[in-house]
């Protein structure tokens, strides 16, 4: 079923400048091809930003072993061939990175990797606000066989073989995030994208559906987001979305679909609000109108400062 989505917290969002972009399906917020080798310095990224996560962005986890985690990942994969890093490398780490998840706040995207974290803010969870995915995100890395080295000079593609030691991370830290959702659960999906919104091979249809807890989930959203300015290729009931509203009846989840998501397509219009389809914001001028005020942050802040000093 198709329905409006409602306009969230706009208010508290920044007017950084945003478009939606079709990024590569399964590679999430990484490069869909890695022609680089091993990070530098990845042990101190890896151990200062578990450092950061658990002392400054969640405290609750304060009790975490920054030390013991960076070993076993690192043994995970050290010495082992390329292209021979199963997932199950990682589970020592993801066992020791895993933390609770609040409920109702989960959110999984398939191609819509800038707009989701932008979106999400302090408000949602992504994969790659969590512990595991924090620590990770945008790094590379593979071993050489034999060889507790890293190697700094070329590692596989992301796509160059399954096994590699980056791609496994992500499956098995994907996994484990869907398996600890409760609650209400959102997609957001590209509905310009070339190929389909819902890509059946992506991350999210073999690993993070699979892998959703039945008996947690009390709902599912699917977003359904255009690109601006962009063809308007699916939505809600139409090709690759009406397959996966299958595959969740058939699953025996409840869900409801979105598309273009109002208080999402306020954030989009920020950064080009004289197109078609941002005309809304020039619809309505009065000062309490929240179109008008998020098409210009200049004119929301004095409009602000009026009704404080003039009396009304």
């Amino acid at each position: 079923m198709m329905k409006v989505c409602r306009l969230l917290g706009w208010l508290a969002w920044s007017f950084a400048p945003l478009v939606l972009v079709a990024d590569g399906h399964a590679t999430r917020k990484r490069s869909a091809e890695i022609p680089r080798g091993t990070t530098r310095d990845l042990k101190k990224i890896f151990v200062g930003r578990c450092y950061d996560y658990i002392r400054v962005i969640n405290p609750a986890l304060r009790d975490k072993n920054c030390e013991q985690m960076w070993e076993a990942f690192y043994n995970g994969f050290k010495g082992k061939q390329p292209c021979e890093v199963t997932m199950d490398s990682y589970n020592q780490f993801v066992a020791l990175a895993s933390h609770p998840l609040p409920k109702d706040k989960e959110i999984f995207w398939s191609g819509t990797n800038a707009l989701v974290h932008k979106y999400s803010g302090a408000r949602l969870l992504t994969l790659e606000d969590s512990l595991a995915g924090y620590i990770a995100n945008n790094l590379n890395w593979c071993p050489i066989a034999g060889n507790p080295d890293l190697d700094y000079t070329s590692c596989p593609g992301y796509s160059e073989c399954d096994n590699n030691a980056v791609k496994s991370f992500w499956i098995m830290a994907s996994k484990s995030f869907a398996q600890n959702v409760r609650g209400v659960v959102r997609v957001m999906l590209n509905g310009s994208r070339e190929g389909g919104a819902f890509y059946s091979g992506s991350i999210f249809g073999t690993i993070e559906l699979p892998n959703l807890p039945k008996d947690n989930v009390s709902e599912i959203h699917l977003w359904i987001i255009d690109t601006l300015n962009g063809p308007d290729r699916e939505s809600c009931g139409v090709g690759s979305v009406a397959h996966l509203e299958a595959r969740l009846k058939e699953h025996g989840f409840k869900y409801s679909c979105f598309d273009n998501c109002k208080s999402v397509l306020h954030m989009q219009c920020v950064d080009l609000p004289n197109i078609p389809i941002c005309q809304f914001a020039n619809n309505d001028s009065s000062p309490g109108n929240s179109a008008t005020m998020l098409s210009s942050p200049l004119n929301a802040l004095v409009a602000r400062i009026r009704r404080l000093v003039v009396p009304m």
